[in-house]
């Protein structure tokens, strides 16, 4: 739906108002410039917008049946995890679309230990088959910042203001499993530490994190 703009007649009678023509005369030359090119680019911005919600239905089923055609066993594989993971998301399985494409199990390992485990796949590996340290970063994020939304006070949350990892192994293997304790907490701030482990039960990387507590 495209904002109503007003008439130039009353932009001007406005910029009249606020006696900006009395200040300078070419401030009311460059507002109305800039009045109709927002006009312009707003519209065409619209225009492509509706273009897109309108055909991307049509568009995606199109491109999964042509990608799939062609796709290879590894490329199927990575679209089977995607997928499993997004039917998850809609079952309440998981909270975001963060939490389907990580495909999260969460559990409280013990009274002061929270735990993510994620299964592995090629669609979260860097170029040299490892797992990219985006994903251990955001499973370490997941962790520690879980922990701290489940210590908040009911109509609180969390969100993370501070975050060091450090990076010990590469991670291979099916899963990987990253716990999570409290340092410390406030009123306004909780600070957690996180450990990732592999299946051999090898750290690969640690870090902490600082997440600052909101109203909801």
């Amino acid at each position: 739906m495209l904002i109503d703009f007003p008439p130039p007649a009353k932009l001007v009678a406005f910029i009249i108002r606020m006696r900006l023509v009395f200040v300078h005369p070419d401030y009311t030359f460059f507002a109305l410039f800039g009045y109709y090119v927002t006009i312009i680019l707003f519209k065409q911005y619209t225009q492509e917008r509706n273009y897109f919600m309108i055909m991307s239905k049509n568009e995606l089923q199109e491109r999964y049946a042509a990608f799939i055609e062609d796709a290879t066993e590894e490329e199927q594989n990575v679209m089977e995890e995607m997928i499993r993971g997004w039917e998850g998301k809609r079952k309440g399985q998981y909270y975001s679309f963060v939490g389907s494409w990580l495909q999260t199990n969460r559990n409280w390992k013990d009274d002061e230990t929270y735990e993510v485990t994620i299964p592995l796949h090629k669609g979260l590996e860097n170029p040299l088959s490892m797992v990219h340290g985006g994903v251990t970063a955001t499973l370490l994020d997941s962790t520690m910042g879980g922990l701290a939304n489940e210590i908040t006070p009911e109509g609180k949350g969390s969100v993370t203001l501070e975050m060091k990892i450090n990076y010990i192994k590469p991670g291979k293997g099916e899963t990987l499993r990253c716990e999570s304790k409290v340092i410390s907490k406030s009123k306004s701030m909780i600070v957690t530490e996180g450990k990732v482990y592999n299946d051999d039960n090898q750290v690969i990387a640690f870090g902490s994190g600082t997440f600052y507590i909101i109203n909801l």
